[in-house]
């Protein structure tokens, strides 16, 4: 069996671990049932989601001949702490700034990611990722985190 190609394995792979380590953290928590989420139910579905599609992932790249542009040089360790601190920041904030602060600071500092990228595309990128953060945790899953900074009084 040939690798197809190496950065589609690596992301695979990196998926897959991600996806098991939330699905195994998520098990010292209550998961309830799907009408009834406990904590741990949301982490568990998405780390098995993650899991699923990084193996996906790793199939597909194991599959037919190599490819030229598919070889791995490099990993881009500056993306990937960008992403990282932007994730710890998440978890810093989110209840004393709330959400709308919250995601607008997170989705300016993944911007990061992409040196060079021209002040509208990261207008874009804090959007909808502002728009895809307010549908999924305010409006879908109707969670209890504040929308704006706690200290205005809200």
């Amino acid at each position: 069996m040939s690798i197809r190609s190496q950065k589609d394995l690596t992301a695979g792979a990196i998926f897959v671990a991600i996806g098991l380590f939330f699905a195994i953290s998520s098990m010292e928590y209550r998961l309830g049932t799907p009408g009834r989420m406990g904590p741990g139910f949301f982490p568990l579905m998405l780390g098995s989601l993650l899991t699923l599609l990084g193996g996906g992932v790793i199939l597909t790249a194991l599959r037919g001949e190599p490819e030229m542009d598919g070889r791995l040089e490099s990993l881009n360790f500056r993306g990937l702490g960008i992403i990282i601190l932007a994730t710890v920041v998440f978890g810093l904030l989110i209840q004393s700034m709330g959400l709308l602060v919250t995601l607008t600071i997170c989705a300016a500092i993944t911007s990061l990611a992409a040196p060079g990228a021209p002040p509208r595309v990261i207008l874009a990128n804090i959007g909808v990722q502002m728009v895809i953060g307010l549908g999924i945790f305010h409006l879908l899953l109707k969670l209890q985190i504040p929308l704006l900074p706690t200290f205005l009084g809200y």
